[in-house]
């Protein structure tokens, strides 16, 4: 069974949200694993990591961007994981010949390493090392979602982020939450029965898939005779096309987001960049169907944000100009535990609605 909540509003939670507790973003993290490779003294591996670079920089070429010295961590795990399953690719059979130096990295050959499958493992245990959860003083301010959980009676909150931030300070302040998990595993009826419903959609770093049954569990509840022997691999998503993979629970989440912004008056969107094709689709598909719709942005700089709205949506000015878009300055802490994001939340959903004021 689907559950698609009937409120007025949803909340989408980007990489920001998470920034402001001290965590790496996307580039940060991408920078942090150039060094580590380079600290490492490990030959091959600098060399393999400068040659899935460099292919970053010359398709950004192809597709007129003019190169950037910056590279997303997501952009470099998908380019990694493409290139070691390069040979089941679709396209595999319609390419002449790869290029000759992947033959170097990839352990095809007995005589040499699989430098792809050591960046691969590499990148993800970093991942995890870096996005662990910082002390309770630093997440606290997600605790005031239970503001908006009390004056509005129900709460779904998406986001793109991997850590647990939200999830530890919702439990540190005894609000009771489903991420969709319990001992059985992955359970989508779970979000039937809490208030607070967190839809992590690009997994989390306490989603792993058991080596025996294929079946999705979370840490934070484990099956009682099934435990993971040592620290399993945490259960993520990279790049566009990977986000779009038709199995659970990665395609309910998709499924429930989309239809959620379609069928609520405001969607919250808090520290998000507008950085995922997919995602934005899914933003426009949802302001299209109802001219009374709107987003409202929380960014750092609402000036920022609205120049990088703009920039990413071709669209932008429809919007805009129709007063569909709202941005709020201060990003997600100073709104939360200020109250700001909850007035203008209230004012949002009012104009949206065509009602009188809140009381």
């Amino acid at each position: 069974m689907v559950h698609i909540n009937g409120g007025s509003f949803v909340i989408l939670l980007g990489a920001g949200a998470s920034i402001e507790a001290n965590l790496p973003d996307a580039t940060g993290m991408t920078d942090r694993f150039i060094q580590e490779i380079k600290n490492a003294g490990d030959e091959n591996l600098s060399r393999c990591l400068s040659l899935i670079l460099g292919g970053i920089q010359f398709l950004r070429g192809q597709q007129g961007m003019f190169p950037d010295a910056t590279f997303n961590i997501e952009e470099v795990a998908a380019t990694i994981d493409s290139l070691q399953n390069r040979y089941t690719n679709q396209l595999s059979p319609f390419v002449g010949s790869w290029n000759e130096i992947l033959r170097r990295f990839d352990g095809i050959s007995n005589d040499q390493p699989d430098c792809l499958n050591q960046l691969s493992v590499l990148l993800k245990a970093k991942i995890k090392e870096w996005l662990r959860t910082p002390p309770i003083g630093d997440i606290r301010h997600f605790q005031a979602l239970r503001d908006l959980q009390k004056r509005f009676g129900a709460l779904d909150i998406f986001t793109l982020n991997y850590d647990l931030c939200l999830e530890t300070a919702l439990a540190c302040g005894d609000i009771e939450y489903t991420c969709g998990f319990d001992a059985n595993g992955w359970n989508s009826e779970l979000f039937q029965n809490f208030d607070t419903r967190i839809y992590k959609l690009h997994g989390s770093l306490d989603w792993y898939q058991d080596e025996e049954n294929k079946a999705i569990y979370s840490l934070s509840c484990p099956p009682g005779d099934r435990i993971p022997v040592g620290d399993p691999e945490s259960l993520l998503i990279f790049g566009t096309a990977h986000k779009l993979t038709p199995t659970d629970p990665f395609l309910h989440l998709s499924y429930v987001f989309s239809e959620m912004v379609k069928s609520t008056m405001v969607t919250v969107i808090v520290g998000y960049g507008f950085g995922d094709d997919y995602v934005n689709q899914i933003l426009l598909q949802g302001l299209a169907r109802d001219s009374r719709k709107r987003l409202l942005v929380v960014g750092k700089s609402a000036v920022d944000a609205e120049m990088t709205f703009k920039k990413k949506f071709s669209q932008a000015k429809v919007f805009l100009d129709a007063k569909r878009i709202d941005f709020v300055d201060g990003g997600a802490k100073k709104c939360l535990e200020s109250g700001s994001l909850l007035e203008a939340l209230k004012t949002t959903l009012n104009e949206a609605e065509q009602k009188g004021p809140f009381t």
